[in-house]
């Protein structure tokens, strides 16, 4: 009768839930109760002794470490909190002691990432970050062999900045390095990083742009010179979110407007300095109109040109004519809204030409002056002027 009593009075108590519950349901297990909630204490005091154990001995630990073990220690708060304090002295020793950060890692990494404690796992992440970031400034690890560790840890030790901060450079560093360096290991780690979180996708925007050091103009250029590997980390990770496609997709199209401006660039001074003749120069811009006839500063060279060909080549009969006339013809059936709307040049030459003929002349070019028949230069002229009042 006395144990009856005894039982009935524990079991009132913890199934009325007061505040101390555990330690009631702990007395009941001395006093042999095992069923349900008393059964399941004395499981998890046993782990929880083993975890402990485990950590002590820095043995056996992630055989004592699972999450079956963790989530029925969990269950009692006085046990959890007993875990938590073993493992955090044993963490502080250690790193006191300077252990090396795989050691580190090896040791602990089960038992923050299944004890899911923000002290804890602060604690953790803030030595391997540290020690980590040490040997990458110290140019005795590799970039990606970094990034891989640091990564590992990330998703169970979020609620440390300086991680996030570091992970987010080592990002933007990955892309800079992969496009002037080529590295696959440094792609296929960026790669991995993006597929654990969508936490970096602000910089790998910010590193598109260039970062806080690289002006975007200069990374642009950078970008033009190895493009290949531009297009290569686009199909890698272009679609990783809508905010890096979006962003690749920008800088694609910036990345294809400065190719056309350097390529613009050097086909003028190859005419300018007599490297290449101003037919030549006509049909490879024309050549690269047809790909971007949306592009002002396409459509406006090609304009300044057009005049310049007409007068030298079809009006002056220069060596070329017929590539030149090939081009106009093609060019008066294929004007974009935006040539259309940049071809002010060609306009003012026509102009000019035209104002600076007497009234004769222009009778005769316009089929009008009674008798009067052009000869093999009036020809040219009229032919001429007719292309620059088609392409005006």
């Amino acid at each position: 009768n006395y144990k009856q009593n005894i039982y009935h009075a524990i079991e009132t108590e913890v199934n009325g839930q007061y505040g101390n519950w555990e330690e009631v349901v702990e007395i009941g297990t001395l006093y042999g109760l095992k069923s349900g909630v008393f059964g399941s204490y004395q499981t998890a005091k046993e782990y929880n002794q083993e975890a402990i154990q485990a950590i002590n001995d820095r043995r056996r630990i992630n055989s004592k470490f699972t999450s079956t073990r963790i989530n029925t220690i969990k269950q009692f708060s006085q046990l959890f909190s007993s875990l938590i304090a073993a493992v955090s002295t044993s963490l502080n020793a250690d790193i006191a002691n300077e252990k090396d950060y795989k050691t580190i890692i090896s040791n602990y990494a089960t038992a923050c990432k299944l004890i899911e404690s923000d002290n804890l796992s602060f604690t953790f992440s803030n030595y391997i970050n540290q020690s980590v970031v040490a040997k990458l400034m110290a140019k005795t690890m590799d970039l990606a062999d970094g990034a891989k560790t640091l990564i590992d840890i990330y998703p169970f030790c979020q609620g440390n900045p300086h991680l996030k901060r570091n992970l987010g450079n080592i990002v933007e560093a990955l892309i800079h390095s992969y496009i002037t360096e080529g590295s696959t290991n440094n792609l296929a780690t960026l790669d991995t990083i993006l597929s654990v979180s969508r936490e970096f996708d602000g910089n790998v925007v910010s590193a598109l742009k260039g970062g806080e050091d690289v002006p975007e103009d200069l990374m642009l250029i950078v970008l033009s010179q190895n493009e290949n590997r531009f297009y290569s980390l686009k199909r890698r990770i272009g679609n990783k979110s809508t905010k890096i496609q979006t962003q690749f997709e920008n800088t694609a199209k910036r990345l294809s407007d400065v190719k056309i401006t350097i390529e613009i660039n050097e086909l003028a001074e190859k005419m300018s300095d007599g490297s290449m003749s101003k037919s030549e120069g006509l049909e490879r811009i024309y050549n690269i109109y047809l790909n971007n006839k949306s592009n002002k500063l396409v459509c406006e060279v090609l304009a300044k040109l057009v005049p310049v060909c007409v007068v030298e080549y079809i009006i002056e009969g220069k060596t070329g004519k017929m590539k030149v006339k090939s081009v106009l013809d093609k060019l008066k059936t294929n004007m974009s809204p935006t040539f259309k709307a940049n071809n002010i040049e060609i306009g003012l030459a026509y102009n000019a030409i035209w104002s600076q003929l007497d009234y004769t002349t222009r009778m005769a070019l316009q089929g009008t002056g009674i008798g009067i028949e052009l000869n093999d230069k009036g020809r040219a002229l009229k032919q001429g002027i007719d292309y620059l009042k088609a392409l005006k």
